[in-house]
């Protein structure tokens, strides 16, 4: 089963199947069973993924602008491993 991961701005939203073998497929729209979900401005996002920066990160979620929820089992390991990916960043 991949995993689902949904995307959104508030003006809208997409979301990647993580695939067996390291595939990724990207969909348009929310997925209706989804693991995780990532609700942000598209600027944050955006920034986010230029800077891969720990503190940026830290500093968006606590102040509100990213939210990451996990809403499986699954779902939650994946927010673990991608926290550890961001605590290992500058």
């Amino acid at each position: 089963m991949p995993l689902r991961v949904n995307v959104s701005t508030p003006h809208e939203s997409s979301y990647f199947e993580l695939l067996s073998g390291g595939r990724v497929h990207l969909h348009q729209g929310s997925a209706a069973e989804s693991d995780v979900t990532i609700s942000a401005e598209l600027a944050v996002l955006k920034e986010l993924i230029v800077r891969q920066s720990k503190s940026f990160f830290e500093d968006a979620e606590k102040n509100g602008k990213i939210l990451v929820k996990s809403q499986t089992w699954k779902g939650e390991q994946a927010v673990s491993q991608v926290r550890q990916l961001f605590s290992k960043m500058p």
